[in-house]
């Protein structure tokens, strides 16, 4: 059985390559999860869902995750290299990412700094 993935892609909002970078990320893991056989359910410019509860999102840095557990973050190379860029996805992003081993029905088998990956 496959698991579902929550995955958040967090970027600059105001820096264009930052925009774009999250917009092919974005299509990158859409086009990886449908190869997988995932069928979609809903979408949206910044949001697709899929039938087995699967889902990617984009979000812009500095908008909440409050409320959401992903189980793999994506961070755009810029937000970490900005003043206490590594201290803000440490602290403001990295306590949303799900713990291993929380649901049995979601993928976070490896550890939690494995599922936050740079682009």
């Amino acid at each position: 059985m496959l698991k579902s993935k929550i995955i958040a892609i967090v970027y600059q909002p105001n820096a264009i390559g930052s925009v774009s970078k999250a917009e092919k990320m974005f299509r990158d893991i859409f086009s990886e999860m449908e190869e997988e056989g995932k069928e979609v359910r809903n979408s949206a410019d910044n949001y697709v869902a899929f039938e087995d509860g699967s889902k990617i999102f984009k979000v812009k840095m500095g908008e909440a995750l409050i409320g959401r557990r992903v189980t793999h973050l994506y961070v755009e190379n810029s937000i970490k290299n900005v003043e206490n860029g590594e201290e803000f996805v440490n602290v403001a992003l990295k306590p949303f990412v799900i713990s291993q081993g929380d649901y049995a029905n979601i993928d976070a088998s490896d550890s939690i700094n494995d599922r936050i990956k740079y682009f």
